[in-house]
């Protein structure tokens, strides 16, 4: 069955949809189909992908010493104690409201640049997924203007503050 996510309302702070427009001033009235978001800062990001990084390495540890525990232990308990924290580390942008845990903490999430749905399974592996690769040279990315990493652009997400009462960004002085 396929996973639907509800469209968010983002306030008018950012970029204009579509992004290969030329750098416009933001308008009151927005085109109805145009989606504009208020960015996390690169302190929250850097902080709630360290919160990530700390989580997946102690379910690794914790995976890992549960199987040492386990005299005769069979070959797929080594696949378990890498896969795990691997998954986690993939897809967890792609949990509830874009939001791993880290972001949770931080108040931030995970939304698809184009119409702001938030993070599917395949952006997550496609955001991650390179950060073991380029790791400090793809953190650098988030302190440009649109806060993207190399990620960002690959699976076209942006990572936005999330207002309160669980709704993105909804202006609430209008």
């Amino acid at each position: 069955m396929a996973r639907t996510e509800p469209t968010l309302q983002l306030e008018q702070v950012g970029q204009v949809d579509p992004p290969s427009k030329p750098e416009e001033p933001l308008s009151e009235q927005q085109p109805e189909n145009s989606v504009t978001w208020v960015f996390a800062s690169a302190t929250a990001r850097i902080w709630g992908h360290t919160i990530d990084g700390l989580l997946t390495m102690l379910l690794f540890i914790t995976l890992l010493s549960l199987s040492k525990l386990v005299e005769g232990g069979s070959d797929y308990a080594d696949w378990v104690v890498i896969g795990i924290p691997m998954a986690y580390y993939l897809f967890c942008d792609a949990l509830p409201q874009g939001q791993s845990l880290g972001k949770k903490v931080f108040n931030i999430s995970v939304v698809s640049e184009n119409g702001g749905h938030y993070c599917s399974l395949t952006q997550s592996f496609l955001r991650n997924l390179i950060v073991p690769f380029l790791g400090v040279f793809d953190a650098v990315f988030i302190l440009s203007k649109k806060r993207k990493r190399l990620g960002d652009y690959l699976a076209q997400t942006v990572v936005i503050k999330k207002a309160a009462k669980g709704k993105i960004g909804v202006n609430s002085s209008r």
